[in-house]
């Protein structure tokens, strides 16, 4: 259920609030995460499929589940950190 953030509450809140937030930087190493990760994943898969090593459980299974985990990880925190999510998404 999205909703907005009361204004009245937000006036109540001290000034120091706003200067602790620290989801602008944490949203931007999660998103240089996704994306460098998505990157190598994309180069290892290139290079085990030209080689034809791509062969067994470690590489069917194991490695696109830590990729989606890793992928998961990163979107929980976007969501949570994120400045826009204070705003559309209650915590």
């Amino acid at each position: 259920m999205a909703t907005k953030l009361d204004q009245e509450f937000v006036a109540t809140l001290p000034p120091s609030y706003f200067d602790e937030n620290i989801g602008a930087p944490l949203t931007r190493v999660a998103i240089a995460l996704a994306v460098l990760q998505t990157v190598f994943i994309a180069l290892f898969l290139t290079a085990r499929i030209v080689n034809k090593q791509a062969k067994g459980r470690e590489f069917w299974a194991f490695m696109p589940l830590a990729y989606i985990i890793c992928m998961a990880n990163c979107a929980i925190s976007i969501c949570k950190y994120s400045t826009w999510s204070m705003v559309v998404i209650p915590l």
